[in-house]
């Protein structure tokens, strides 16, 4: 990938470059995924915990994906494997956010708590695929009608795969539950200007100049914005992530604004450069 290895890096080698040319970001190729070793798909929070294997993976851009696979490359799994039926339950379940998004900052939780003989009901979230605990974080005895609120949930300051259950209990101390798989994201994606460098001067190929940058983040790129001069010149909401440049000399300048599939957001820092 040419960029900085990461722990899940199957193998790496020296190489010089320029100074201010280097890579500064972490390799995102790599991964290691959780997933169900009979059906191939992302493990989730309904998968049997008997069946979870961690396994390397490489994440290429959509249009690649088919040559990767053709190319009998390890491609990561897009699908996630299968929700039992008995998870669904009109009068039990949550309906926001939605099952396998990613999520950050405070979300607020919606849902159906409205069995009959209602006792009560809690909300509860827990880390992981298969947590071991749980945190309660909202509780009630009265119903809760189609998509009401159940509960504003502050995320700030953790990350990663959690599991969300409501648990509704009826005067005969039936049990119900319904539960979601959320992937947690407050960290903004880590963005880079690679081409060009600070201060260079560009010779335009067939009247036109390639801009490019690598992005890193956690749950996956919704958009990027490419700011030429200030004004908005390009978006894009896949990689490989660059920008064909009609040629216009002079000076100009160069600013990314990066939002992820949670929500964060950040701006490269302005650069400048001139085209000659």
């Amino acid at each position: 990938s040419g960029m900085l290895p990461s722990m899940d890096c199957p193998a790496t080698s020296d190489e010089v470059f320029l100074i201010g040319n280097e890579p500064t970001l972490p390799d995102t190729l790599y991964e290691k995924i959780k997933v169900n070793r009979e059906t191939g798909q992302r493990a989730t929070v309904f998968t049997d915990p008997t069946l979870i294997d961690e396994q390397l993976f490489i994440n290429v851009p959509a249009k690649a994906r088919q040559w990767a696979i053709e190319a009998g490359l390890p491609v990561a799994p897009s699908g996630y494997d299968a929700i039992p039926v008995s998870q669904t339950n009109a009068n039990v379940q949550i309906s926001a956010p939605a099952i396998f998004s990613a999520i950050g900052g405070k979300v607020e939780i919606s849902g159906t708590a409205s069995l009959e003989n209602l006792n009560s009901w809690t909300l509860q979230v827990g880390e992981g695929i298969n947590p071991l605990n749980w945190l309660q974080i909202a509780s009630g005895n009265s119903a809760v009608a189609a998509g009401g609120s159940l509960a504003e949930w502050d995320t700030t300051g953790i990350d990663g795969l959690y599991a969300i259950r409501l648990t509704v209990i009826d005067q005969t101390q039936h049990v119900q539950s319904a539960t979601i798989q959320v992937t947690v994201d407050n960290t903004p994606p880590q963005v880079k200007i690679t081409y060009p460098a600070a201060d260079q001067e560009l010779r335009p190929a067939q009247d036109s100049v390639t801009l490019q940058t690598v992005i890193e983040d956690n749950t996956g790129i919704k958009t990027v914005e490419w700011f030429v001069d200030g004004k908005l010149a390009a978006t894009q909401t896949d990689g490989p992530y660059l920008y064909l440049m009609p040629a216009v000399s002079g000076k100009h300048t160069l600013m990314l604004t990066v939002e992820d599939k949670a929500g964060n957001k950040t701006s490269s820092e302005k650069l400048d450069f001139s085209i000659n």
